[in-house]
């Protein structure tokens, strides 16, 4: 069943099938299935994507070598 919805790739070695899960295919259809059962899932999905390219953007914009600050100090680090 699996091999027939192409969840699954199979390869023969000797008298053996091993087989391995396609996961292009197996996250469409989980993400088919999430949509389905919970709509909520869809906008999610959007502003992460919405996230992810505007990421990828601001790094193409700056060069791609975005410095990150260091980390501010915390009030047991003031008192040392």
């Amino acid at each position: 069943m699996l091999r027939g919805a192409a969840l699954v790739t199979e390869r023969r070695d000797a008298n053996r099938i091993l087989y391995s899960l396609a996961p292009d295919r197996l996250a469409l259809s989980v993400g088919d299935f999430l949509s389905n059962v919970c709509p909520e899932q869809i906008v999610l999905r959007v502003v992460r994507e919405k996230k992810s390219k505007a990421k990828t953007s601001a790094s193409k914009k700056s060069g791609g070598s975005q410095k990150r600050a260091a980390p501010a100090p915390t009030a047991k680090a003031a008192r040392a």
